[in-house]
């Protein structure tokens, strides 16, 4: 059986924190109740950590076998999963080419996906959709070196990125400054008003290159909290609003959707609608209906 326990944040005093634990099974009643907590908070910002919310089949996947890929392994996607598959294919690698076990990987993947898709409803009843797609990673240690995601230019929709951690040991996140935060910290030196009238995908990934990429040479060490997941945990947050990296995991699995931003709670809180007010005053006067919380 899953051992569950809770799951552990240090935080940085020079950081505002950004974590808001959810122990599933204790807080079940009020989230019925309470319908658009969750959503406030995801939305401005916060990161959702869930404890204690077990999918039928997830002893299934914490005993799978980890193995060491020595490069990077792209995710592989709940889509491709579900079809043959090649002799350099991931899975045939994991399982050493056992048909059974792929086939058995195949079928256990596709009941938690649906499941996890049928929770997230649950959760989040207000939202609108326009994709859903799974993914499992196979990846070690990154040595917690911070990033943003850069969204993909092709949704207009809110991102809504889930990890839970698929391993039987911790897995370990450093959790760095903001997008607005990083703002306010290198507005003037790096010129980023010079980043004015870039798309936000493009304004994120050139800031992402000034500010992030240099700090793997220790120009500058950035400030971070560390949240460790247990076994079976899960954490939800915006990854290209919170800059984050990893510090130690081995299995995880994503889901990924996209919020249609009609549907959102707090309309200004859309992401592409903060980038585009950040690039048009300094980080320091933006108003609090951006950078504020709950």
């Amino acid at each position: 059986m899953v051992n569950i326990m809770a799951s552990q944040i240090a935080l940085h005093k020079d950081l505002k924190d950004p974590f808001v634990i959810v122990d599933y099974e204790q807080q079940k009643d009020f989230l019925s109740s309470n319908t658009k907590w969750l959503s406030n908070h995801f939305e401005f910002g916060k990161i959702l950590v869930f404890d204690n919310l077990n999918f039928s089949n997830l002893q299934y996947f914490l005993d799978q076998p980890g193995k060491w890929f020595p490069d990077w392994i792209p995710p592989i996607f709940g889509h491709r999963i579900q079809k043959p598959l090649n002799a350099e294919h991931t899975l045939r690698t994991l399982y050493d080419g056992k048909d059974d076990d792929i086939l058995e990987f195949q079928r256990q993947s596709a009941l938690y996906q649906e499941e996890w898709k049928v929770l997230v409803c649950k959760l989040f009843p207000f939202y609108k959709w326009d994709l859903f797609e799974f993914s499992y990673r196979f990846n070690h240690m990154d040595l917690g070196n911070l990033h943003l995601d850069v969204p993909d230019k092709a949704y207009e929709g809110h991102q809504f990125r889930w990890f839970i951690n698929m391993d039987k040991r911790p897995r370990i996140i450093a959790i760095g400054p903001t997008i607005f935060e990083l703002a306010q910290m290198f507005w003037s030196e790096k010129k980023l008003y010079q980043l004015e009238n870039l798309p936000p995908h493009e304004f994120v990934g050139k800031l992402r290159q000034l500010v992030l990429d240099q700090t793997i040479y220790k120009e500058r060490e950035l400030p971070r909290h560390y949240l460790t997941l247990d076994p079976g945990a899960l954490w939800l947050a915006h990854s290209s609003y919170i800059s984050h990296g990893l510090v130690y995991g081995r299995k995880t699995a994503c889901m990924e959707a996209h919020i249609a931003p009609d549907t959102m709670l707090n309309p200004m809180r859309h992401f592409n609608t903060m980038i585009r007010q950040l690039q048009k005053n300094h980080p320091s006067s933006i108003d609090s209906e951006y950078v504020g919380s709950i």
